[in-house]
């Protein structure tokens, strides 16, 4: 009945004095640029309709992908605070004079301004703290931000903004702090399906080349490493959307790469390499409603540290030994792969390893610690999915190693606790755990079931025990 009511008040209209401030603006805004039609979340979108939402939500990416132009609230917590403000009009640029008998030229006028401030006012601003607007900013070509204190243009080509209009170069190539930057990440986007991963730009043009590794290298994962890094410091207002609000990005990349299969925030080709991500700080054990499965991403509420490892020798000065992917499973409500899961579980051929923790050095986070394996002792760092586990001296760790550095001569696993009964024996991911072996200790590599070997003057890695099938959900 709520439904039906609803939808007959739209039709009939509504007076734009009982809108949010936010939408009356945005209508002021559309008059003056002569544009008839808008989207609007909130208004075309059946917000008490689970069935349109999901339906609308996972093709809301065409949405701004098409848009003339999208105009971001950026300094609004919410739809109430308009997108105007009052704001001092003092430039943001200083102008000063040369001192005399300095090399420049004396009296000469010159300007001084900060060439990250551009980006502070967007990224600073609510509105970029939040899931949805992730893939909203980065899928549209044209953004019109109103920050606190001005507006600023950002498109696939420049940056600008009304403290330092004529400053475009400098704005465009300061645009984003952090590893990864937005205006790279609309370019990235634009790759036609004619341009193989190797030629095609990184994701992040911060990125290092990677030449070293040759067509090892995945040009296209390590993109959406850098999409995932990003967006797992945003926030959602319900956590069940973590996954839907990505959905968007991920088939704008399969533009590129039809080939590929997405698996709810991963991909299914070097799955094995994804699973040794890391939380940055332990947040609650999401408990209700179920997200993911514990080997994803997304089953955490806190902002994570990608993994993106490769395999065997075509890296040169390391050698990762992976567990092999029997099968995985991944049902979700909605479209193939890009809504909500419901359930998925993983199959792994690996094998388990049981150190005991000898000794704890502090309780601050990551934990380090000594960890004992018969007569064997090793230095190791525990890293932990959630606050609600802990690890305390003579606790028995389960983890499947993952993979091995020999650059930094760090052995990689998931630690795993049971779940569930014992037919099969079912377990889930809790944290990471990274240990440290000597040089040439071939007995600390021995007790994670690895042999180290040489093979045309490489450090390569041999399997002393036999793999087993491990089920984690």
């Amino acid at each position: 009945m709520l439904l039906s009511s609803t939808l007959d008040s739209f039709r009939q209209g509504l007076p734009i004095s009982e809108l949010p401030r936010t939408f009356q603006d945005l209508i002021v805004l559309a008059r003056a640029f002569g544009v008839r039609y808008m989207w609007i979340d909130a208004l075309c979108i059946i917000q008490d309709s689970t069935e349109d939402w999901e339906h609308e939500g996972a093709a809301m990416w065409k949405v701004y992908a098409n848009s003339l132009c999208t105009i971001a609230a950026t300094a609004s917590i919410s739809p109430e605070d308009g997108l105007f403000r009052k704001r001092d009009p003092v430039p943001f640029t200083r102008q000063i004079k040369a001192p005399s008998g300095h090399p420049c030229r004396d009296n000469h006028d010159y300007h001084v301004f900060d060439p990250g401030f551009a980006e502070r006012c967007i990224s600073s601003g609510p509105l970029q703290s939040r899931g949805w607007a992730f893939q909203e900013r980065i899928m549209s070509p044209r953004v019109l931000h109103f920050s606190d204190s001005q507006m600023l243009w950002e498109c696939r080509k420049e940056t600008q903004c009304e403290a330092a209009p004529f400053y475009t170069t400098l704005l465009s190539q300061k645009s984003t702090k952090g590893s990864i930057q937005h205006q790279g990440m609309r370019n990235r986007l634009e790759v036609t399906a004619d341009h193989d991963a190797e030629s095609s730009a990184s994701l992040s043009s911060s990125t290092p080349a990677r030449n070293h590794v040759g067509k090892e290298y995945d040009v296209f994962l390590d993109g959406w490493k850098s999409v995932v890094a990003i967006y797992s410091n945003c926030s959602l207002t319900y956590d069940e959307d973590k996954l839907p609000a990505l959905a968007g990005l991920a088939k704008a990349f399969l533009r590129d790469k039809p080939a590929r299969t997405y698996l709810a925030g991963m991909w299914r080709e070097n799955l094995e390499g994804q699973l040794g991500w890391k939380v940055n700080t332990p947040g609650n054990r999401l408990s209700t409603p179920y997200r993911a499965p514990s080997w994803f991403w997304a089953s955490v509420t806190s902002a994570i540290e990608p993994s993106l490892y490769y395999k065997l020798e075509k890296l040169g000065h390391c050698f990762y030994t992976i567990p092999r992917i029997e099968s995985v499973s991944c049902v979700t409500k909605g479209p193939q792969y890009f809504g909500r899961v419901l359930r998925a579980h993983l199959e792994v051929s690996g094998y388990l390893v049981f150190p005991i923790v000898h000794s704890i050095d502090g309780e601050k986070e990551p934990q380090t610690c000594q960890l004992r394996i018969e007569h064997t002792f090793m230095s190791a760092c525990l890293c932990w999915d959630t606050v609600d586990v802990r690890a305390s001296v003579g606790f028995t760790i389960t983890c499947l190693p993952l993979g091995i550095e020999y650059d930094t001569r760090i052995i990689t696993c998931i630690i795993l606790e049971q779940v569930g009964g014992n037919s099969p024996i079912k377990y889930q991911r809790v944290g990471l755990l990274k240990v440290t072996f000597g040089h040439d200790r071939s007995d600390q590599l021995w007790r994670f079931g690895i042999e180290k070997g040489i093979k045309e003057n490489r450090s390569v890695a041999k399997y002393n025990k036999e793999f087993s099938v491990i089920h984690i959900v």
